[in-house]
């Protein structure tokens, strides 16, 4: 089992191919200026493949889900509630879950406003917006699917890493808070959330009465102005 996190380099990366397979340029699932709007995780591994030259640790990671095909298998309609994530099995035998932010430029009326005002308008913890329990429950399933990703014994929850940048960020957050609590309720299923292992967002908001305790002290948040990896990469 892995005793380490995934690296900055590989949550930059995560981050950035989730705008692509949905995002930069390429707008929300379904908008009608998306050219390819069906995610994929054949597109997801061609774009580990096209990056694995800035990241060696890329070449070991393979797609493991995408909350657009889960969603549409559930009957619901994450995109629509201003959530979208890809979640990959890494060569250490760890999952990385990528929530996709919401470029400055489409703040404006495009493709992800739907993301901006679901998540912006109830972003608290006593009230949150639908796109964050939407991303708690793809993180549950997540990890009742590592389970049976063929490793003895399963990946346990603190094997899983979040990342996120911007309101992809306050998602992150928020999953890794809800890992926290003693139990929630998906339709009319109760579960148990275990505790994740953290992971690293960028130019993340924050969530209304959200305070990192020392449980959270490994969910690290990085100032997009300052980090030169960050405006090189993604802005």
């Amino acid at each position: 089992m892995a005793t380490s996190s995934p690296s900055t380099t590989d949550y930059l990366a995560a981050n950035f191919i989730a705008w692509n397979q949905n995002g930069i340029g390429v707008g929300s699932p379904g908008d009608a200026n998306d050219p390819d709007p069906q995610s994929s995780l054949n597109k997801l591994q061609s774009y580990l493949n096209n990056a694995a030259p800035q990241d060696s640790s890329l070449k070991n990671w393979h797609p493991l889900a995408i909350s657009s095909q889960i969603s549409s298998q559930l009957g619901q309609n994450w995109d629509a509630d201003g959530m979208y994530a890809d979640a990959y099995l890494t060569g250490s035998g760890q999952i990385v879950i990528a929530f996709q932010g919401t470029p400055n430029y489409e703040i404006g009326g495009k493709a992800d406003l739907p993301q901006v005002w679901n998540a912006f308008t109830g972003s608290s913890l006593k009230n949150p917006p639908k796109a964050f329990t939407d991303a708690a429950e793809f993180t549950y399933i997540v990890e009742q699917a590592a389970k049976g990703a063929g490793i003895p014994g399963g990946i346990p929850a603190s094997q899983i890493y979040v990342t996120g940048h911007s309101l992809g960020g306050a998602e992150a957050q928020y999953v890794q808070w809800w890992s926290r609590q003693q139990s929630t309720i998906f339709g009319a299923i109760k579960v148990n959330p275990d505790p994740l292992g953290g992971g690293e967002t960028f130019g993340a908001p924050g969530i209304a009465g959200y305070k990192k305790d020392a449980q959270d002290s490994k969910l690290i948040n990085c100032n997009c102005s300052t980090h030169p990896m960050m405006r090189t990469a993604l802005i």
